[in-house]
């Protein structure tokens, strides 16, 4: 059986059953409470006796003998413990009294220690001085923790400074030596990584490429292309080659800019009339579609063109537009602690993004033409529009 506790000082139980019919049970200090079946309350000595003053109405729904207990709630609870008897007791106002010691007080002058009807509290008093110390105990922490800098002292880290923005002044000073420009292309390549997600790198699964759809020209030659950048994400594009090259020739990667369907578009004739006017272009043909005559172009002088589409554009449509250039609200079924997509708290907590998947596309391709039987790897440039 747990012990009571009463103050902060604990007594030897007693139990006792309130009523006939009451299954419930509590336990009280022994020879120290006079009991009412509603309230306890403390006597201040072992020798205090509760009895009533004078005769008051019994509360109870029939007679009771002495010593008997009557319905929940009701007084009519007797028991004698040594030289203490703790009798039947009406409510407060039928003239009850308690003696200690020979002097008579009330029972409003005794504070109640245990209520069956409401659970105890602690006192108010001790919920503030804890509630008190608790707060009090991060700054008295702080104030004896060791510090590594002097007070007022702040580390020299730049993520502490103000934040960059367009129009801040940041100076560039050139490295003097070519292995400061080693030094620095080296740190420079790291960040970039570092900020795609691609640091370390992922692993390079098989690219699974595809070439087809071949289209002869007098000069040159242009093929479909698809390969896996990732299992199941598609890189498509259209790969030039010369006609007859001789031995191994140079590749350029051709990769172009922020174009509605770049690969595949083709000029109208008012808007062909109005670039040619402006000296854009010269020659009608070439005009027609830009990109297309660019790559055209560069296989005629003998290299093999590799150009492809960026996320969203012409054949890459595995993402869309809305979601590659408008994003504007998060998608609740791409924020799952598996399976998420771009833009979601945990794809940006991994830099996962955009820009990092346009990246490993571009580093794919790298892979995809040093894969071609007549490609020469030392000579390999990249290019765009």
């Amino acid at each position: 059986m747990a012990r009571p506790r009463a103050g902060f000082a604990w007594y030897e139980p007693v139990e006792f059953r309130l009523g006939e019919e009451a299954a419930d049970r509590f336990v009280v200090p022994h020879s120290t409470w006079c009991i009412d079946g509603r309230l306890l309350q403390r006597v201040d000595r072992p020798t205090a006796r509760c009895k009533p003053a004078s005769a008051g109405p019994r509360d109870f729904r029939r007679p009771q003998p002495e010593g008997t207990a009557g319905p929940r709630g009701a007084p009519g609870l007797t028991r004698a413990t040594g030289n203490e008897t703790v009798r039947p007791r009406p409510q407060p106002d039928s003239g009850f009294r308690i003696e200690t010691g020979g002097r008579a007080r009330s029972p409003s002058q005794h504070r109640p220690a245990f209520s069956p009807s409401r659970p105890r509290t602690r006192p108010m008093t001790l919920r503030c001085v804890v509630a008190f110390m608790l707060s009090a105990l991060p700054l008295t922490l702080a104030a004896q923790s060791p510090r590594v800098l002097p007070e007022g002292t702040r580390p020299a880290d730049a993520r502490l400074a103000a934040p960059k923005d367009l129009d801040g002044y940041f100076p560039f000073t050139p490295p003097a030596t070519p292995a400061a420009w080693e030094a620095r292309a080296e740190t420079i390549r790291r960040r970039i990584l570092l900020s795609q997600g691609l640091w370390p790198m992922p692993t390079r699964t098989p690219l699974n490429a595809v070439i087809h759809g071949r289209i002869e020209r007098e000069d040159y030659t242009i093929e479909k292309v698809y390969f896996e950048s990732a299992p199941g994400f598609f890189v498509t594009g259209n790969l030039y080659r010369p006609r007859a090259p001789k031995g191994r020739v140079p590749v350029v990667l051709f990769a172009h800019g922020h174009w509605k369907d770049a690969r595949l578009s083709f000029e109208t004739d008012a808007k062909l009339r109005a670039e040619i006017a402006s000296g854009q272009e010269r020659f009608e043909q070439g005009g027609r579609s830009r990109f297309q005559s660019l790559c055209v172009q560069l296989a005629r002088m003998g290299c093999v063109v590799w150009q492809w589409d960026m996320l969203s554009d012409s054949d890459s449509i595995q993402f869309s537009a809305d979601v590659i250039h408008l994003f504007k609200r998060q998608r609740p079924e791409m924020n799952a602690p598996s399976g998420w997509g771009l833009f979601s708290p945990q794809a940006e907590a991994r830099l996962q993004s955009v820009m990092g998947l346009q990246t490993w596309n571009a580093i794919r391709s790298l892979d995809f033409v040093l894969t071609l039987p007549e490609v020469d790897p030392a000579r390999v440039a990249v290019t765009g529009a």
